[in-house]
């Protein structure tokens, strides 16, 4: 029952931010979050050794940020890419004194960038979507990811036999994935007959069961990291939650999935 409301309290307030408050307020708000969770990801790399920069790892984070938003330049998006590179793979050729610590400090420091920061910006590129656009698709992709995770909870307990990967994630099983795509695919549902009608209702199952499958994968994702590091979670900063990581797992694959999906088949032709 305290998944049931916590997911719950999650919708509603996730509501309320995306859908009373100005793209600014949700931009300074998103970013501050991938920020947090991109220094937790260096926290549990340098607890297992790792020294990466995260002065460079944290310009490079704001630098996605903000070419993600309302306020981005009329420049390519690859142009921070390529500086946050440059900047990270050159700045330890002038602080590390062996070639082998030079290229942990640059692929410790590029891992959480890439596959955080680049991947959870786009969180912010789909709710600049003009209009009303952004806003729905953010909250049926919150509805989906929420309803995914609690349905994995409760199928994976209820009937949990099969493991998927318990290398990385000895709990989950293969019915509470099964559960998961079904609960995702209801919450894709709820949001088509409570505020997204203009999205076709086959493109709503078909969301449903792709954006359940990439918050799993997400989810498996960041376990891997904490396995690898010896972490039960990303932080602490969320008594009785763990950390910010831990709380955004399911987003990692699913909020660049949904922007495309968008682009490839749900925008009109110009």
């Amino acid at each position: 029952m305290q998944r049931v409301v916590t997911a719950f309290v999650l919708v509603v307030g996730l509501l309320l931010v995306v859908k009373k408050t100005p793209s600014w307020v949700f931009e300074i708000l998103f970013g501050v979050v991938i920020l947090i969770g991109v220094m937790e990801a260096y926290e549990l790399l340098r607890g297992k050794g790792y020294r990466p920069h995260r002065l460079q790892g944290a310009l490079a984070t704001l630098a996605l940020v903000w070419m993600a938003s309302s306020i981005a330049p009329a420049v390519r998006p690859e142009v921070p890419l390529v500086a946050a590179v440059i900047l990270i793979l050159v700045s330890p050729l002038f602080v590390r004194k062996k070639p082998e610590e030079m290229l942990s400090s640059s692929m410790s420091t590029l891992f959480p960038v890439f596959c955080f920061a680049y991947m959870l910006s786009y969180l912010i590129a789909i709710r600049i979507l003009p209009g009303e656009l952004g806003q729905d698709l953010l909250l049926l992709l919150f509805i989906c990811v929420t309803f995914s995770d609690t349905g994995a909870f409760y199928v994976g307990t209820l009937f949990g036999k099969h493991r998927m990967a318990p290398g990385v994630s000895p709990k989950k099983s293969w019915e509470g994935a099964a559960g998961g795509l079904a609960a995702a695919v209801a919450g894709a549902l709820v949001a088509h007959f409570w505020f997204y009608r203009a999205l076709p209702l086959g493109h709503a199952v078909i969301l449903g069961v792709v954006l359940g499958g990439m918050g799993i994968l997400g989810d498996l994702a960041e376990s891997m990291l904490k396995r690898a590091t010896g972490s039960k979670d990303s932080s602490a900063l969320l008594p009785g939650h763990g950390g910010v990581l831990d709380r955004v797992d399911s987003l990692i694959f699913s909020a660049p999935i949904l922007y495309y999906y968008y682009i490839f088949f749900l925008e009109s032709p110009k």
